[in-house]
């Protein structure tokens, strides 16, 4: 969990909660407008890479690296959104467990649960998700905990709301003694729990020491995105969101960003260096959840708001951030 405001810090999270580390984009560098499409690039040659790796596998069984290949084969597919593409490996995989090491049987299994999902075969990607729960050491409680989160987006990004939580909630019950899973798992039901209700207020004051009024917004699609400058992900999520700021400036939509940095003149330094050209306001709370009324205590946290005024959706990234927002600029 990224950082919670404790002695002038927010808590830092584990790799396996940060997924906004796995929004492509360069952390040097802010993306520029000619490269809003380069994700399509990235996509297409991963696609073509990943389905060599796979005939690869299928066609050397004997293959002294055949191995490697596998494993490179599910970690790259699950990263780039090619599940499908890898799923006869994680088939032949599954097929025969009994021969195969523990932690490539749960790449094959996520693998099988992604696919599920991305065809919107949901009930059935939850009783395999709850399968591979069950099957789960408890010291591997963070993979469950990480593909129950991308599980959930794809679930949010189709308006399956209920099942998100459930795959939370079946994360929270199976790993009861891993305090720090079933805390993560909380924090992402909590902070769901806000959607279709009227978004909090935005806490704090922006760099001129003026509060954010929500009927600015009216009639606005609204990304809330919680960050600060000593936290990895939220940067690394900052290119991406300078491209949709860009990509959907004439389209009624528009990024406020919340702080938790102790001094602003760090967040405006930041903010003015690498043109974000968004309103920044600054959170003062002192204590843990450090945005109460958001539910967020640990960061990186974002939402959208609709054009409706309702809280839409949350923790999204990447492709499945920019889908929703396309679907709720859609909505007059």
């Amino acid at each position: 969990m990224q950082r919670m405001r404790t002695t002038g810090l927010v808590r830092a999270c584990p790799g396996w909660v940060c997924v906004g580390l796995a929004v492509l984009g360069l952390a040097g560098g802010l993306a520029r407008a000619e490269d809003l499409d380069f994700r399509k690039v990235v996509q297409t040659q991963s696609r073509q890479t990943v389905a060599a790796v796979r005939d690869y596998i299928l066609t050397h069984a004997d293959a002294p690296d055949r191995l490697q290949a596998i494993v490179w084969l599910f970690d790259n597919s699950t990263q780039y959104g090619l599940e499908d593409e890898a799923l006869p490996v994680a088939e032949a995989v599954l097929a025969d467990e009994s021969a195969v090491e523990p932690g490539l049987m749960f790449r094959a299994l996520a693998v099988r649960c992604m696919a599920l999902a991305r065809k919107q075969e949901f009930d059935a990607a939850q009783e395999q998700f709850e399968a591979f729960a069950r099957r789960l050491r408890f010291q591997q409680a963070g993979a469950a905990l990480e593909l129950a989160h991308g599980l959930s987006i794809l679930c949010r990004v189709h308006g399956q709301f209920e099942k998100s939580n459930q795959l939370y909630e079946t994360v929270r019950s199976t790993f009861p003694l891993v305090p720090q899973v079933t805390e993560a798992a909380n924090l992402r039901i909590a902070r769901h729990e806000l959607i279709g209700k009227a978004p909090p207020a935005i806490p704090g004051t922006d760099f001129e020491g003026k509060p954010f009024d929500w009927a600015q917004a009216k009639g606005k699609v609204v990304l809330v995105d919680f960050w600060a400058t000593n936290c990895p992900p939220c940067l690394a999520a900052m290119p991406y969101f300078k491209t949709l700021a860009a990509r959907y400036k004439d389209r009624g939509f528009e990024i406020v960003g919340v702080s938790f940095d102790e001094n602003p003149a760090l967040a405006q330094a930041f903010s003015d260096r690498n043109g974000l050209k968004w309103q920044m306001f600054m959170d003062k709370a002192p204590t843990p959840p450090v945005s109460e009324g958001w539910r967020v205590a640990t960061i990186p946290a974002v939402f959208l708001v609709g054009r409706d005024g309702m809280v839409a959706n949350a923790d999204l990234n990447g492709q499945e951030l920019s889908t929703v927002i396309e679907q709720l600029l859609a909505k007059e």
